[in-house]
């Protein structure tokens, strides 16, 4: 699942990308659109609570793995990684930093 603001999702350019290596990646539905506003919304205003909290963990939770397409949402997963129980968490920002370390090194 990506998990990302409206815009990103909507963008498809997540999946335009992974499907160009045969990953199949899913948005969630526009409904779940308002939860993931409001736990982006609560790290902009850096405004956790308990509701923040579970229902970030719902929303990861409930996947087998999860692209976190958004920096807040990182910012989140950092904050609460004792509660995940997803296995797979993707990090776009972090993977990217890797490659470009890699790259650098090889040099």
């Amino acid at each position: 699942m990506f998990l990302g603001s409206e815009g990103t999702i909507e963008s498809n350019i997540y999946q335009k990308a992974l499907s160009k290596i045969d990953v199949n990646c899913f948005a969630p539905e526009s409904e779940q659109y308002v939860v993931i506003r409001n736990c982006i919304e609560a790290v902009k205003q850096n405004k956790y609570s308990d509701e923040v909290k579970e229902s970030f963990c719902r929303l990861v939770n409930n996947q087998g793995a999860c692209i976190l397409g958004c920096t807040e949402l990182t910012l989140l997963f950092e904050k609460y990684a004792s509660e995940i129980t997803c296995k797979k968490i993707y990090d776009p920002i972090e993977l990217s930093l890797m490659q470009i370390k890699e790259e650098i090194e090889y040099d």
